[in-house]
């Protein structure tokens, strides 16, 4: 027993020398401390031995938590012909509409990587809209949104020009991305111009910890064709982070922006514009 116990301690140490960082283990035990003392090897492994005894008698190894991302790209050369759950796994299988990566793309996923295009709320299966079609005829529905829910640490990225491979290759500047909430595309009919209609909330987001990065979020109407409350994002029970993002064109009376029902927000290095005649661009309830 003895052997076995200095054996496997002696590997452990040989594995992980010198302790100097926080590490997530295969065990799932997340060991999120320093060991603050004069010679920390001896019990930095006696630790690891107790952790390996711990997951069942196999030695433990530290790795970094591994990104999984969703592809969308509005060009894709993808035909979306085949099983829409096999989509997004590359920039070769992108989902062409964000709706479609939201509801069908990986459930796991911590990434969603958009490439630079105009995206709609009402394009898709599972949008509840018109399937793709953009300004086409009646009937529409002003309740399409981007629904986000019950989601943990997902960030979704814009500015891409749809080939990177690393996140840090992407170009918002170059390869804008906008999200934007038309859903009806006003014509003339019988030499009477019909309005353009836009959707009430171009992102609903619900018990979720998101960021968006990178992207341009704009036009829309709020309950009452503006006359309501909350524009482009609405979030109940969230935890919100926009970075580097633009907002603007909301039309509501309270938050035409943002409206945030028992939510945290966290706006940083982002641009909140034009919202029309409202009450308040960014409105706070019971948060």
């Amino acid at each position: 027993m003895d052997t076995y116990i200095n054996s496997r301690l002696a590997r452990i140490c040989h594995l992980f020398p010198s302790p100097n960082s926080s590490l997530l283990w295969d065990s799932t035990l997340l060991l999120n401390t320093k060991l603050h003392t004069q010679n920390t090897q001896p019990l930095f492994c006696i630790l690891l031995y107790a952790l390996s005894l711990w997951s069942g008698g196999h030695t433990v190894f530290a790795h970094e938590q591994e990104e999984i991302i969703i592809y969308v790209d509005v060009d894709t050369e993808n035909d979306n012909t085949g099983d829409i759950h096999t989509y997004g796994k590359s920039w070769s299988t992108a989902f062409r509409y964000l709706q479609e990566a939201i509801h069908f793309g990986d459930p796991n996923a911590t990434q969603i990587w958009i490439a630079e295009g105009t995206y709609y709320p009402d394009q898709g299966l599972g949008s509840g809209g018109k399937d793709g079609i953009i300004g086409s005829t009646f009937p529409y529905t002003r309740d399409v949104s981007f629904i986000i829910a019950h989601r943990d640490d997902l960030t979704i990225y814009g500015g891409f020009a749809g080939n990177e491979s690393q996140l840090d290759d992407r170009d918002p500047v170059a390869h804008p991305t906008i999200l934007y909430g038309l859903i009806y595309e006003g014509v003339i009919e019988n030499g009477e111009l019909l309005k353009s209609v836009y959707t009430k909330h171009l992102f609903y987001i619900y018990e979720a910890d998101i960021t968006l990065d990178g992207l341009t979020l704009q036009n829309v109407e709020g309950d009452d064709f503006g006359e309501g409350y909350a524009g482009i994002l609405y979030t109940n029970s969230s935890n919100l982070h926009i970075n580097n993002c633009t907002v603007q064109r909301g039309a509501a009376v309270y938050g035409s922006l943002l409206y945030a029902y028992g939510s945290d927000v966290k706006i940083t290095n982002s641009v909140l514009g034009s919202v029309g005649e409202a009450t308040s661009a960014i409105a706070i309830d019971g948060s």
